[in-house]
């Protein structure tokens, strides 16, 4: 591997080509519609004294929408500082979208009385994830405003209605700021989210902003017994979670920190806290000699703003473009965002990458492989959208060869899920008759009586051997496509 690294990024064609991005690389797009709020967070950066509110403009979120329907981008997440569901329009909004089969998620804090027309919209989306740090209703109307019982009604009327008519719940998730305040109540939380039908609880690190005042304080500024005794709680919560089968997201050092602050034995914490820009950020530890973070937003993350600021990273105060100033595609491959690239893949990092607590500490050529694996990763999604294009705009018959795993995600994880296949064939006798995704298996020996006019090598396996049997078959004009 440490040949095959130095001999790519030693070579500044190669290196220039691999911090450049395509569209087919992002794998979370996100669009913030307003930043009205009916909640007033104290942590939050809306209580600034000089923040400005805005919400997207019309032309700007077609324009946006219009470059997801040309690369492909099947999913879009809307989030940003304010309530989505206050963005006016938002119900026709997401109705059209879920009608063109775009998948939707979105941030809520679900603190609103919504119709029945409005759950119904809802209910179809891919993903909801409620912001709420507390089931204690007391402490979650000190911290957030918000109303528990009002939450609770909310994701019980979705939950409802998708069993009524027997469809999918949409995947739910919580997200929590994680306060020192919220640690004792944390077990009733997790119990709440698994009630709830919720499947993951998302652990947001509290970050400081200098001019925000508030009295709330961040699980890692505890030291000494208080420290100690946090530590325990959290662990015992984490273990009860887990034992109820809840997905707990964490990010960066967070379980470094956690056994640091139960290794506290003195009156001081053994975290470290960094102050850049007015937020102050605590670490188990930096980077160090050799290393890099483990970061592959600036490729696969978008994040575009009310205003037409243009992000590839949560923590990074400074937007990386306007959309006023140039297409989302030039400003993705402009020198800004290359910048961070290289810094990443040099180790040269910025002070805002070095003291992110968000990604932790890799060694950098662990990290080159990461992200060479990024990259075949996109050569093969692009080699298949350039297939299903090719079929949609000819109206080309399509067969898989293959019904196991591979083929299953292919037709569900890629673009050939737009596509109807004329059949699907595969060698194990056992298979024959089977249905597979909606498709009835048949023997390869009936193959040319489908007519195909592209046939996919849906198999992880024997790719040869398919082939060579495919080219005895006699098929005519037929295009073997494989990977």
């Amino acid at each position: 591997m440490d040949i095959v690294l130095s001999d790519i990024f030693n070579k500044d064609y190669c290196f220039d080509e691999i911090i450049s991005s395509a569209p087919s690389e992002i794998e979370r797009f996100i669009v913030e519609l307003t930043t009205t709020c009916n909640l007033a967070c104290q942590y939050c950066h809306r209580q600034k004294p000089d923040y400005k509110h805005h919400i997207m403009p019309q032309e700007m979120l077609r324009e946006l929408l219009a470059f997801c329907t040309n690369n492909n981008i099947r999913g879009i997440d809307f989030t940003g500082g304010g309530e989505t569901t206050l963005y006016a329009g938002w119900k026709e909004l997401f109705d059209g979208l879920i009608e063109k089969n775009i998948a939707i998620a979105m941030t809520s804090n679900f603190s609103r009385d919504f119709s029945d027309e409005e759950i119904q919209t809802l209910s179809h989306f891919t993903e909801i994830t409620v912001s709420m740090d507390t089931a204690d209703s007391l402490l979650l109307k000190k911290i957030r405003g918000a109303d528990l019982k009002r939450i609770l009604l909310n994701l019980t009327r979705i939950r409802a209605l998708c069993l009524q008519e027997q469809r999918r719940v949409p995947k739910l998730v919580i997200s929590v700021v994680f306060l020192a305040e919220i640690v004792e109540s944390l077990m009733g939380l997790f119990s709440f989210a698994k009630v709830s039908g919720v499947e993951v609880v998302n652990i947001q690190e509290l970050v400081v902003f200098n001019d925000v005042e508030n009295d709330l304080h961040s699980v890692w500024e505890l030291a000494g017994q208080q420290a100690v005794q946090a530590a325990v709680l959290i662990e015992r919560a984490f273990l009860f979670a887990e034992k109820q089968g809840l997905k707990l997201q964490v990010q960066g050092d967070f379980y470094k920190r956690l056994a640091m602050l139960k290794g506290c034995d003195g009156s001081e914490s053994k975290t470290l806290q960094v102050v850049t820009d007015g937020l102050v950020q605590t670490h188990s530890e930096l980077p160090g000699k050799g290393q890099t973070r483990n970061c592959l937003d600036p490729w696969r993350f978008v994040q575009v703003m009310g205003d037409g600021q243009v992000r590839i990273c949560c923590m990074r105060p400074e937007p990386v473009g306007l959309l006023q100033d140039g297409t989302l595609s030039e400003i993705l491959n402009g020198d800004k965002v290359k910048r961070l690239r290289r810094g990443l893949l040099t180790g040269n990092l910025d002070k805002h990458c070095r003291i992110c607590h968000w990604r932790e500490a890799i060694n950098i050529d662990d990290y080159r492989g990461n992200v060479l694996q990024m990259k075949e990763a996109t050569f093969k999604k692009s080699k298949i959208d350039g297939v299903v294009n090719r079929v949609v705009a000819d109206n080309l018959k399509v067969v898989f060869y293959g019904a196991g795993q591979f083929a299953k995600e292919l037709l569900t994880q890629t673009s050939f899920a737009k596509i109807k296949l004329v059949g699907i064939v595969d060698s194990n006798p056992e298979r024959t008759g089977q249905d597979f995704e909606g498709y009835i298996i048949a023997d390869p020996a009936s193959i040319k009586d489908l007519n195909a006019d592209i046939i996919v090598i849906a198999s992880g396996a024997f790719v040869e051997e398919i082939e060579a049997f495919l080219v005895r078959q006699d098929l005519g004009p037929v295009e073997i496509f494989k990977f």
